[in-house]
């Protein structure tokens, strides 16, 4: 990931760079000021602009509004790095589109995982992720190998990113070298104990000795300590047996190989459509403002409209907007001009199957934008008495709730080979 850093404080300035380069593998270039940085984004391409607010010659908050204006960076992610804390001036970043906001004096932990959750949420390039030898790491075809001398260190990495793909163990760096030739992986995980070949030969001998480009990632006892003294690592991760907080840190070095990453690699923008459809449609419709909700229980009862499109003739992708029984209601009785509780199953699914038209359509648009043909069929209504979310390799469910509303509205994608 392309990362442009625009910070006048040096010491600021060092510290997101390392967290960036060291923990998250991305490609960072540095300015010093904001006109410097307008003229780097007319002439570069980058995937994020961390951005200071109070720097010489032109602000954040100005070069915010330019970036905004402009036709070729108007969706480009901003995350915003301030001392300030005025409520005034946080409005005025958040109507401009800012992406996220972190605080100053930057804790690194808290850098860190603020930098994680924003990285896995924004878009991969295909090229991106070529480079990076990261789509190839789940694959037979271009395994794993982890190199650690501990051996219930290993059966553990092992059954948990077995789970994504193969997996291919060495016990010192001797053996991770020999092991290389004949394997050639293009995502290494380095760990402790490798014996007389440490890290500092091993890195430089396993690039020396590669023809793909290779993402070398750290094994470390704590993170925030190894910022300063892992760069030779193009990421880092945490030491840790827990499984749930294991897969958390691998998740960015996964890309699932079903469907739904194959598409979105030809559609990065498949995500924000469905939240931006979502937010457009239904907050017009109900007119609230939508907030991202957590996933309700899923035993209760939904109204549910799909609409399938076959694209390309590659993918069936299936729209489904599911609303809380309460929520549909409220949705009908808007429509009709009458009280919630006036309003029948049939009222409600008309409702929702319109509803789900309107939202199929927004995504429809992003499919088309992206070259791809489609054919959209008509929608089906039902009421539901469980809600199952789709397969993580094939589709995806959001949930929201809207201001001034009962209930909850999700929208899913489940996208499977044609």
């Amino acid at each position: 990931m392309q990362v442009l850093l625009c910070e006048d404080d040096a010491a600021t300035r060092l510290v997101t760079s390392r967290v960036l380069k060291t923990h998250l593998g991305c490609t960072v270039m540095e300015c010093k000021d904001g006109a410097e940085a307008l003229e780097r984004l007319e002439s570069e391409r980058f995937d994020l602009l961390v951005l200071d607010l109070e720097m010489p010659v032109l602000g954040g908050e100005e070069v915010l509004e330019v970036i905004r204006a402009s036709k070729h960076l108007n969706d480009l992610p901003v995350l915003v790095v301030s001392s300030e804390r005025r409520s005034e001036v946080i409005a005025r970043l958040v109507r401009l589109g800012v992406t996220d906001y972190l605080l100053k004096p930057l804790h690194v932990g808290r850098a860190l995982e603020r930098l994680a959750a924003l990285k896995r949420t924004l878009p991969v390039r295909p090229d991106d992720a070529e480079q990076s030898g990261i789509a190839s790491a789940v694959r037979s075809d271009s395994p794993v190998m982890i190199v650690d001398g501990n051996l219930d260190y290993r059966h553990f990495f092992a059954s948990q990113v077995g789970q994504h793909g193969s997996v291919i163990e060495a016990d010192s760096g001797i053996a991770a070298v020999t092991r290389f030739q004949s394997t050639s992986p293009t995502l290494i995980f380095v760990g402790n104990n490798l014996g007389a070949y440490g890290a500092g030969r091993l890195l430089p001998k396993l690039r020396a000795m590669s023809t793909r480009p290779l993402l070398i990632v750290g094994i470390v006892e704590d993170l925030e300590s190894s910022v300063a003294t892992d760069s030779d690592f193009d990421a880092v991760i945490e030491r840790t047996c827990d499984a749930e907080m294991f897969q958390e840190h691998i998740r960015q070095f996964i890309r699932p190989s079903g469907p739904l990453s194959r598409l979105s690699r030809r559609v990065p923008g498949l995500l924000d459509a469905a939240t931006g459809a979502v937010n457009q449609v239904f907050g017009m419709m109900m007119d609230a403002v939508v907030a991202p909700a957590d996933t309700p229980h899923a035993s209760q009862a939904f109204v549910v409209a799909r609409i399938p499109i076959l694209i390309e003739d590659c993918f069936r992708a299936t729209v489904g907007v599911h609303l809380t029984r309460d929520l549909a209601g409220a949705l009908a009785a808007r429509t009709l001009s009458c009280e919630p509780a006036q309003v029948s199953d049939e009222q409600c699914l008309s409702s929702t199957g319109e509803l789900s038209g309107l939202i199929a359509e927004r995504i429809n648009a992003q499919l088309v934008e992206a070259s791809l043909a489609t054919s959209v069929g008509p929608a089906e209504s039902e009421v539901a008495r469980s809600f199952v979310s789709p397969p993580e390799d094939q589709g995806f469910a959001l949930w929201f709730s809207a201001t001034g509303a009962p209930g909850l509205i999700g929208v899913s994608i489940h996208v499977a080979d044609a």
